[in-house]
């Protein structure tokens, strides 16, 4: 009972040193090593791409009618403004022509009324000149009235002399009556005089409402111009809209250089307004090149990036060019962000409808320190995280160093710290490989 313990705290350390023997009898693993190396990385993406017509146009009429002429053919280059077709619309003229007869008739409604506001204007010259009259009539009333009050003084001191002589019996009964009656009539005329003003004052203002009625028929007169003036407006507006319309009758190319690419209608057709497509017009001055950006790409792009577009096409030579613009967001049925890159195309030599291969240069870096992408490992830290590293070959043992990594062209990685350069590090098949195993190159590397 008292032996049983020593014998099992013998066994561990038994087993340490066999396990350490071992250790020290195995051979050093042959393994290839490389030595990082500056170049100038490059990462590109390599993408699919179609050729579409920088504009292109369905000519649709915008009246309804009979196609008269085409005028073009599938093939044809137009320069703008070139006919393409003319449609018959004679309903169209027609309205023409009775918006212009309403033009010319609310026309002659404004010289009428025109003339209505000065037979009205010299309506009111002749009231006021009556009115002027009428107050040049009052004043002699007045003047008459004042020389009228003037004899009545007289007469009626003289009668009142006459009396006085006849009490004195220096006058006789006749001399009175005669004065009595020369002052009746001086009184008669002056009530006569002060009728005569009273009549003449209404006279001027019967005159003045007549002044004020042609001076109502003058602001009268002007409404009726200003009404058949619009009415003037609104017909030589109708007239333009039917001048439109008719030059809606001819259909022209929009861009400055067109080729026809199809032609669907011949004439004698009818077209409706808005719907029937007499053909097809492509600008191709200049095309674009449309690509599919895959998602792992897509937030590389940015208008600018250097591309190399190749065609299959014989006789067209690969183009140097750059991103024109992207779409700014991906596509959500096909989760690819659309990327177009115009050219110019003065040989129309880029057909629409053509297939490329696009070379995009993403990202670049000069004298970057590289590793062949085999050489790089991938562990996992204590908090979960994926960090890399390389096995370092130091002194004949393997060594555990991280690596942080940046550009990678899919062949050569960016190496941005943990390496100075010089380094000597395994690469190819390390399964089972751990730090401190020792390791002989299996190959020679220098500089």
């Amino acid at each position: 009972m008292q032996s049983t313990p020593r014998i099992l705290c013998a066994l561990p350390l038994l087993f340490v040193f066999a396990t350490g023997a071992e250790a020290q009898d195995r051979a050093p693993r042959k393994l290839p090593v490389v030595l990082p190396e500056r170049v100038d990385l490059v990462r590109r993406a390599r993408l699919i791409g179609s050729v579409e017509p920088l504009q292109e146009v369905s000519v649709v009429p915008r009246v309804t009618g009979y196609l008269s002429t085409v005028e073009v053919e599938v093939g044809d280059v137009l320069a703008k403004g070139a006919a393409i077709a003319t449609i018959s619309a004679p309903e169209l003229e027609a309205e023409h022509r009775m918006a212009v007869a309403r033009e010319l008739e609310a026309r002659a409604g404004v010289t009428s009324a025109e003339a209505g506001v000065a037979d009205a204007q010299a309506m009111v010259v002749d009231r006021q000149e009556a009115v002027h009259v009428k107050e040049g009539a009052i004043e002699q009333r007045v003047a008459d009235l004042e020389v009228n009050v003037a004899e009545a003084r007289v007469t009626e001191l003289e009668l009142a002399r006459k009396r006085a002589l006849f009490e004195r019996d220096a006058a006789t009964a006749e001399d009175v009556e005669e004065a009595e009656g020369r002052m009746a009539v001086a009184l008669a005329r002056t009530s006569a005089a002060k009728a005569a003003i009273r009549i003449a004052k209404a006279e001027v203002a019967a005159a003045g409402a007549r002044l004020r009625a042609a001076q109502a028929g003058v602001d009268t007169a002007k409404a009726v111009v200003a009404a058949a003036g619009a009415g003037v407006q609104t017909a030589a507006a109708e007239v333009e809209r039917a001048e439109i319309l008719i030059g809606f009758t001819r259909l022209t190319c929009p861009f400055e250089e067109g080729v026809v690419t199809r032609r669907m209608l011949h004439p004698g057709a009818h077209v409706q307004a808005d719907e029937s497509v007499v053909c097809t017009v492509m600008d191709v001055s200049r095309v674009r090149v449309v690509l599919a950006v895959p998602e792992r790409h897509a937030a590389d792009m940015r208008a600018g990036l250097s591309v190399v577009l190749t065609f299959d096409t014989d006789g067209v030579a690969p183009v140097e060019s750059s991103i024109t613009r992207t779409s700014g967001a991906l596509d959500i049925r096909t989760r690819t962000l659309r990327v177009e890159v115009e050219l110019p195309n003065p040989e129309r030599h880029l057909l629409p409808g053509m297939f490329c291969r696009a070379e995009v240069l993403v990202r670049q870096s000069k004298g970057a320190l590289t590793l062949p992408a085999s050489s790089i490992r991938t562990d996992v830290d204590d908090d979960g995280r994926r960090r890399n590293f390389v096995w370092v070959l130091k002194n004949g043992v393997a060594t555990h160093t991280p690596v942080q990594l940046g550009l990678d062209d899919g062949v050569l990685v960016e190496v941005l710290s943990g390496l100075a350069g010089s380094e000597q590090v395994v690469s190819g098949n390390v399964g089972g490989l751990s730090d401190g195993d020792a390791v002989v190159p299996a190959n020679k590397v220098g500089r």
